[in-house]
């Protein structure tokens, strides 16, 4: 079980970076404030914030999180993934081609906020909260 949850803190925390761009809470959370804040300076204190660096960094060291830590990163993945399925929509009308990865879709989204639907603005809003 130990393996399976690595992982899937492995995968929150791609889920988490795709809206550090986005969001002021998951920014925040990047930043090294809350949960994580002691990881972050234990293990990203030499990095640069910024195009998710953080993130990475946490990435590199998954194995020697906190376990507050972890669970936060997967209590936000959780709320990406809603975000993900509320967003589903508005992804597909107002960033058509746009290619996942590297941020590009919650750039994308952040861009045209204001054509946001009620869900996906709702949604987006509880990210990292």
């Amino acid at each position: 079980m130990k393996i399976c949850r690595g992982v899937l803190v492995c995968i929150a925390i791609v889920s988490v970076a795709l809206y550090t761009s986005f969001l002021g809470g998951v920014a925040a959370f990047a930043q090294g404030k809350g949960a994580c804040a002691g990881d972050v300076q234990t293990f990203c204190s030499e990095v640069q914030p910024g195009q998710g660096k953080i993130i990475q960094c946490l990435k590199q060291n998954i194995e020697s999180l906190s376990q507050g830590c972890k669970d936060r990163i997967l209590e936000v993945a959780e709320q990406v993934a809603g975000a993900n399925q509320a967003c589903e929509e508005d992804i597909f009308t107002l960033c058509p081609g746009v290619p996942a990865g590297g941020g590009q879709v919650a750039q994308c989204l952040k861009a045209n906020q204001a054509l946001l639907s009620p869900q996906c603005a709702a949604a987006m809003s509880e990210v990292g909260n």
